[in-house]
């Protein structure tokens, strides 16, 4: 089951997230952006370990990526050249189950992104923010 959060927010270029609580396994998002769009999944509502980072856009709307605890190198990092769009939505979804973390684009049933979750730990928020 995918959790239908339904808001529209617009956030600007900052390091804070913006977070919110999830119950589910999984969330569907739209981003108009640039670039650097980011979603944190966290036990708590902070930017603080443990955590799991999706960056799409990144790199100047050239890469995606992965991370564990905001940390570098990323777990995950592809070419994604021109993924998001400032004047158009882009639709995504993401779960978290089975030990996996997968990004889909669109209807797609293959993810663009995933990665094996080393040390799971329970879901219970995700934030959003931009930066640049």
């Amino acid at each position: 089951k995918i959790n239908k959060f339904l808001a529209e927010m617009n956030t600007i270029d900052s390091p804070n997230y913006n977070w919110f609580p999830i119950s589910a396994s999984g969330i569907e998002f739209h981003i108009k952006a640039t670039n650097d769009a980011h979603i944190a999944l966290s036990s708590v509502a902070s930017a603080s370990n443990p955590m799991h980072e999706v960056l799409i856009g990144g790199w100047n709307n050239q890469k995606s990526a992965l991370r564990r605890n905001q940390q570098v190198p990323e777990e995950v990092i592809i070419d994604t050249p021109d993924m998001l769009n400032r004047n158009e939505f882009k639709n995504f979804w993401m779960t978290w189950k089975n030990g996996k973390l997968s990004v889909y684009r669109d209807n797609a049933s293959v993810p663009f992104m995933m990665y094996q979750i080393k040390d799971e730990f329970q879901i219970n928020y995700f934030g959003v923010r931009t930066t640049r």
